[in-house]
């Protein structure tokens, strides 16, 4: 609803959040957006990711006790840890772990614990845990086949432009 476009044009964009675990177009007919596929996680799964996150964070010291939003968040298809919750100033987010260390080391006791599941450090001060196999690779490919592309038709940017980052 924040897009002044037509929605014409809206049938042209592809959102894919998550690392490309959940997919939706725009139906012109229906005026909206209509989830394509979604690889979402089990209830037994998300319980369990949370209580490892949160263990972790904790036995670490990385539990932020005033935190800006959640600090955990259940995506659907993938768990997001935000150690300063998800609300918080960027400024204190890359002040937080300039070099990784935390979120790393967070990342390291997640995967340990859970070596059924896809744990990756994620943004600034976040770690993302999907089902295996899941990243934004498996999104590209899952767009590729619904628009009938190959990887010579298109081009991915991150947000991430460092090394080590997408």
């Amino acid at each position: 609803d924040q897009l002044d476009v037509d929605p014409a044009l809206l049938g042209r964009l592809h959102l894919m959040p998550t690392c490309g675990t959940r997919y939706y177009r725009f139906d012109g007919d229906q005026s909206a957006w209509v989830q394509q596929y979604a690889e979402d996680l089990s209830a037994e799964q998300k319980a369990e990711i949370i209580s490892v996150l949160e263990e972790g964070a904790r036995e670490q010291g990385i539990w932020e006790a005033d935190p800006a939003g959640d600090i955990i968040e259940d995506r659907g298809s993938q768990i997001t840890y935000s150690a300063l919750g998800q609300q918080a100033a960027p400024d204190s987010k890359y002040a937080w772990d300039p070099d990784g260390t935390k979120k790393h080391a967070l990342r390291d006791y997640v995967a340990q614990r859970l070596p059924n599941l896809e744990v990756r450090v994620g943004g600034t001060t976040s770690v993302d845990i999907t089902n295996v196999g899941i990243d934004k690779a498996y999104g590209m490919r899952k767009l590729m086949e619904v628009l009938d592309l190959s990887e010579a038709d298109i081009l991915f940017l991150g947000d991430k432009l460092q090394p080590g980052g997408n």
